[in-house]
């Protein structure tokens, strides 16, 4: 790919996963250009069911793109759990592949992940690269991946939860959608919901277990990573968590989730008054919900989850690190820069490249608002696409602090056998002896 370039960096890993370290590996040049990065004529990727609708049209483009530069493709298929256990593995040796394209739940806890100094500081190269702009892109989703100044991780697509309902059904409830722009108007007119129906009524319409029915969405931050200090017990996590155990038994007790808006069910349960809200998952999925409210006479009414925090909150999905034991970054961070390109970010159209989720790259997004316009009014699409773009906190997931932690020692409360204060003693504990591990 480069000519004449032959360059090693020794580069030593002290890393475990689980436990992390002090972060004290050698820092990246900051003037490091594309043409000092190291590489090799093989572009070693690991593919699985989850990242493949990405991977495989970015290769295609890289193999265009680069004839000289082999790509050597390790596919996992369905065998997720093998995939993860591989790279928990190999990455602590220094091996794996070059580029990690991920959704987050490869580790643990990405964040210790980066703590460890394993991922390659994009900073220094990015800043030195005339043909990367970081203003192209949405600021706010793209920081996540930044850890202590380092932008070890950076996101490919992101999401928010919108709650979709109806005009009709708000005003049969009683209640006024701008009561629900808070998150305290939104858990009081929820409880009051339950209550009417005697706990016997669905909220949601995809039920999310192990709470992640309000988080990220609801914009608490547990821990500061970089501060090591734990922030739970404050009056904004007291509202999440009884507002949270008002809807426990649903989240527990629900039966298998509906995924399809189109289903006959969906719409059956919400002419029903058997669910208040829908949630879909992907902006372009609320469209459909749209469409099908509007079959059945109701105007369709979208609504922002509403964050304790009062920052309207995302969540990273994919995301793409480069490793610093990787002897091919050069390619790694071309074939990085075409993940982030408009032919792979605004593949709208199921035909090219079915992007399910938000594209980082702005005009992406103007790419997808053009596409689904064509069948419905332009000014819905934008509202919308608006709601999901407007973010101004996002999260990168981590399944260590909310499954393992947080959910296990709130359990409890949630159940009513155990006081607040005692499960918030109990995760406060353990999640300051995990912070100082």
């Amino acid at each position: 790919m480069k000519k004449n370039i032959v360059l090693v960096l020794a580069v030593s890993i002290l890393f475990t996963l689980l436990a992390g370290c002090d972060g004290s590996g050698d820092e990246n040049p900051k003037n490091e250009t594309f043409e000092q990065l190291p590489e090799t004529d093989k572009l070693v990727l690991y593919r699985h069911v989850n990242n493949k609708y990405l991977l495989d049209p970015a290769i295609k483009i890289f193999e265009k793109t680069y004839p000289d530069v082999e790509i050597e493709v390790r596919d996992f298929g369905d065998d997720l759990e093998t995939y993860m256990k591989t790279i928990q593995t190999e990455i602590p040796a220094g091996k794996g592949p070059d580029l990690i394209c991920s959704d987050g739940y490869e580790f643990p806890d990405i964040y210790k992940t980066m703590e460890a100094d394993v991922f390659y500081d994009l900073n220094g190269i990015i800043e030195n690269d005339p043909g990367f702009d970081i203003g192209d892109y949405n600021k706010v989703v793209l920081d996540s991946g930044v850890y202590k100044g380092k932008r070890y991780v950076m996101p490919i697509s992101y999401r928010t939860r919108i709650l979709i309902t109806s005009e009709e059904r708000l005003a049969e409830e009683g209640i006024k959608s701008n009561s629900l722009k808070t998150f305290g108007g939104y858990a009081s007119e929820v409880k009051k919901y339950l209550d009417k129906y005697n706990s016997t009524k669905l909220v949601y319409h995809v039920q999310y277990q192990w709470c992640l029915m309000y988080f990220p969405w609801c914009g608490l931050r547990a821990v500061d990573y970089e501060s090591k200090s734990v922030n739970v017990g404050g009056d904004d996590f007291k509202k999440v968590m009884e507002a949270y155990k008002d809807i426990y038994w649903q989240d527990i007790e629900a039966p298998d989730p509906i995924f399809s808006p189109e289903d006959e069910i969906t719409i059956g349960l919400f002419q029903a008054n058997e669910i208040l809200f829908i949630c879909s998952g992907a902006w372009y999925l609320d469209l459909q919900i749209c469409d099908r409210l509007s079959e059945i006479g109701h105007s369709p009414v979208f609504l922002p989850f509403p964050a304790a925090s009062g920052k309207t909150t995302a969540k990273v999905e994919n995301m793409a690190e480069i490793l610093n034991s990787s002897q091919n970054k050069a390619n790694a961070y071309a074939f990085l820069k075409i993940l982030l390109s408009e032919q792979i970010q605004g593949g709208a159209d199921p035909s090219n490249v079915n992007f399910i989720w938000v594209p980082v790259l702005n005009s992406a997004v103007d790419l997808h608002v053009e596409y689904h316009s064509r069948e419905r009014p332009k000014e819905e699409v934008e509202k919308c696409c608006a709601m999901s773009t407007d973010v101004k906190d996002c999260q990168i997931f981590s399944t260590k602090l909310t499954n393992d932690i947080f959910y296990q020692n709130m359990w409890p409360y949630f159940k009513g056998e155990e006081t607040y204060e005692n499960c918030v003693n109990k995760t406060r504990n353990e999640l300051e002896l995990y912070m100082s591990e």
